[in-house]
C-alpha cells in the first residue's frame, strides 16, 4: 500500500474467480498527508533584533516537505503588511530593496497540497542610514586664558548606541554616557583639538570637534641694567629703561610714564 508520504486518491480492484465464473469489487481510499512541513531560516538571513545601515532585507529559508504547494514571505512595519510574495515553484530566497529608515519584521510561511502549513518565528530588523546628529558647544574655536575642564556637547539618534571623547585629536578616547557632558578635564597650555564621537546600532558614526588655545601663565618681567633704582634722583633730562620680559607666548612689551598729575 502506499505510505503517507504519498498521499493521494488510490483505487483498490479485486477480481475473484473458481475457474468458471469470476466476480470483480472495487473500491477507494484516501491516504491523508498529516507530516507539517518543516521550514527555518537558512544562509545569508540576519539574526534576530539587528541593525543595519543599507536599504534592503534578504531572507533565506530551507524546507523539508514532499508536496510543498505554495511558500509565502512577508514584510511588515508598524503600520502593517509591507509586502507579501508568494510562489508556487521552490523559491527560497526574497530581497526586498528601496525599503526606507524603519524597523520591520518578517516571517515565511509554507504550505503543501494536503493544507497543512508552518511558518518560521517572526524576526525583527532595523534599517538606519542616518547618522546620528552630534555638535561640541563648548569650549569654542578660540583663546582662553584659563585652563579648559570642561567640554560640552548636544546628541540626538533614533537608535544611538555610544559615545566617546578624545582630548588629544584622538589619540586615546574615553568611553561616556550619551548625552552626559564631561568636566575635571585639563586643557593643559597652547592648542588643543577636542574630539566628541557617536555612533547608532546601525553603525552610523558621526564627529564633531573644536581646536582651541590656552595660555594662563602671566609673562614675567622685571627691570634691569641701565634702568635706575626707583626713588633716585637724577641729574638728567631723560629718563633710560631697559627691561627683560619672558613668556612663550610673548606678544606686546607696553612702557608707560607718569608724573603727578
Amino acid at each position: 500500500l502506499p505510505a503517507e508520504s504519498e498521499a493521494g486518491n488510490y483505487s483498490i480492484l479485486i477480481n475473484v474467480s473458481d475457474g468458471t465464473s469470476q466476480d470483480t469489487d472495487e473500491f477507494t481510499y484516501t491516504i491523508n498527508d498529516v507530516t507539517y512541513p518543516l521550514i527555518d531560516f537558512g544562509d545569508g538571513t540576519e539574526d534576530n533584533d539587528t541593525a543595519f545601515a543599507r536599504d534592503w532585507i534578504y531572507v533565506n529559508v530551507s524546507v523539508t516537505e514532499e508536496n510543498e504547494d505554495t511558500i509565502n514571505f512577508s514584510l511588515y512595519n508598524s503600520s502593517g503588511v509591507v509586502n507579501s510574495t508568494s510562489y508556487t515553484g521552490s523559491t527560497r530566497t526574497i530581497n526586498w530593496t528601496g525599503l526606507t529608515d524603519e524597523v520591520y519584521y518578517y516571517n515565511v510561511t509554507v504550505n503543501d497540497t494536503a493544507d497543512n502549513s508552518n511558518l518560521t518565528e517572526t524576526r525583527t530588523i532595523t534599517l538606519d542610514t542616518t547618522i546620528p546628529l552630534i555638535s561640541l558647544l563648548y569650549p569654542q574655536n578660540t583663546s582662553y586664558n584659563v585652563v579648559q575642564t570642561t567640554l560640552n556637547y548636544s546628541i540626538s539618534d533614533t537608535n544611538l548606541d555610544s559615545c566617546w571623547y578624545s582630548t588629544n585629536n584622538g589619540s586615546t578616547n574615553n568611553t561616556i554616557t550619551c548625552g552626559q557632558n564631561i568636566t575635571s578635564l585639563n586643557s593643559g597650555q597652547g592648542s588643543s583639538t577636542w574630539i566628541v564621537y557617536a555612533n547608532d546600532s546601525a553603525g552610523n558614526k558621526n564627529t564633531s570637534n573644536v581646536t582651541f588655545f590656552v595660555d594662563s601663565i602671566l609673562p614675567t618681567i622685571s627691570y634691569v641694567s641701565p634702568t635706575n633704582n626707583s626713588g633716585v634722583l637724577v641729574y638728567k633730562d631723560y629718563i633710560g629703561i631697559n627691561v627683560t620680559a619672558t613668556d612663550d607666548n610673548l606678544d606686546i612689551i607696553t612702557i608707560k610714564l607718569y608724573n603727578s598729575t
